[in-house]
């Protein structure tokens, strides 16, 4: 006959015996939520620039909690560390009253000693189960998680071995961890300027990448190509000198300033405060910065604005062609939204434009290279782009006749 109270038992205590921690459990639930936020991007956003936001998400989902908890558990073990010298004195008082020094931890564990309060009660209570004094206290100084905690129990367990003035040892161990955490603070306070610097730093590279991104790239006419080819005079592998897109270029300023703002908030925490688990929080703090000015200051290119200014910025005298480069389209562009936005640069630039009423001088077709996301997925007319699904296509504007045609095609 199957016992189930005893498989019931079995299980509990299998439980109890392999409860997860704390920090195994926020692991576990962001690696679950990481994985549902690619997949779900992947699914819905292949071939859009927004599955690259849905991967910075999932990897970020996963890091930010993680790193929290690493964080948090470095706060407590500091918190343990600064009453750690307390509960030491309060404990050669109570040997200096005639306690041994069992009785007297049981005696200071109704004292508040913070985040070291909880293990403290833990030491009195397997003290009064009858658990020797030398296993109890280690098993103590091991709960904690620090260093110089298990170092000083070591050097207390060896004077209540020897006997002698257990009570001066007492003292001794707690000025020294004392100093120890004093010098320390004393650390933290000289380097807060370092840190500060750092903080510094790395907002003047995001002011320096916001003023590019809005300011100097968008008045470039025409993407420069990028690869081996450019690098060999044109003599490169074939395929892989190709022209870069704006807003490929605001992902590389977005990567650059999420990988600054880790390695940078990590320097300031193994430096300023002598800890990595310190310098988590600071690449945290760096790159919550990074993102929300990347998100107000940094928006992504306007394809209907960056035709708007190639044609200010040439006269329908000239025969010219201007490649704008590759953009995502997601969003109707027609010919009087271009002029608006034309009006609008010639008026802030002081260029006169060629003619009061610009819309009739717009032209939109299909790139004579062909375009393979038009009729499909774009739907191109004379007057204008007309958004089936969105996609990538490739832009360009030729003058000829003092009219201005924006070719489409295909995304390269």
């Amino acid at each position: 006959m199957v016992d189930f109270k005893e498989i019931r038992k079995r299980i509990e205590i299998f439980l109890r015996l392999h409860r997860p921690s704390d920090f195994q459990i926020v692991v576990a639930v962001s690696l679950i939520v990481s994985v549902a936020l690619l997949f779900y991007g992947i699914q819905n956003y292949r071939n859009t620039p927004y599955l690259y936001t849905f991967t910075f998400l999932a990897v970020f989902s996963f890091i930010l909690p993680v790193g929290v908890a690493i964080y948090l558990r470095y706060a407590r073990l500091q918190e343990k560390e600064r009453y750690f010298p307390q509960f030491l004195k309060d404990l050669a008082d109570g040997v200096r009253a005639g306690l041994s020094l069992p009785e007297a931890v049981v005696n200071v564990s109704r004292i508040n000693y913070g985040a070291l309060s909880p293990d403290v009660k833990r030491l009195a209570t397997l003290i009064s189960w009858g658990v020797p004094f030398d296993e109890a206290i280690r098993r103590f100084a091991t709960r904690t998680g620090s260093k110089m905690i298990k170092a000083s129990v070591e050097l207390i367990l060896q004077a209540y071995t020897a006997g002698g003035a257990l009570a001066d040892t007492l003292d001794t161990v707690a000025e020294d961890a004392g100093k120890m955490y004093a010098l320390r603070e004393d650390r933290k306070a000289r380097f807060s300027g370092f840190i500060s610097t750092i903080y510094s730093v790395y907002i003047i590279f995001l002011i320096i990448t916001a003023v590019m991104a809005t300011v100097l790239i968008p008045e470039i006419p025409s993407m420069p190509s990028v690869g081996f080819g450019s690098f060999f005079g044109g003599a490169g592998p074939q395929g892989l000198n190709q022209p870069i897109s704006e807003g490929d270029l605001d992902t590389i300023f977005f990567n650059l300033a999420l990988i600054e703002a880790i390695f940078a908030g990590l320097f300031a925490g193994v430096v300023g405060e002598g800890s990595f688990a310190a310098g988590i929080k600071h690449a945290i703090i760096l790159s919550f910065i990074g993102i929300v000015a990347f998100q107000l200051f940094i928006p992504p290119p306007d394809p209907a604005d960056r035709i708007a200014r190639a044609i200010v910025k040439t006269p329908p005298t000239f025969n010219a062609t201007i490649h704008l480069g590759k953009f995502f389209i997601d969003r109707n562009i027609t010919v009087n939204i271009v002029a608006s936005y034309a009006k609008a640069h010639a008026k802030s630039m002081s260029i006169p434009l060629p003619e009061a009423n610009l819309a009739p001088l717009i032209h939109f077709a299909v790139s004579p290279n062909g375009c393979n996301v038009c009729g499909k997925d774009l739907n191109v007319v004379d007057s204008g782009i007309y958004v089936i699904h969105p996609a990538y296509a490739s832009l360009s504007v030729s003058v000829t006749g003092g009219h201005y045609y924006v070719y489409v095609g295909s995304p390269k």
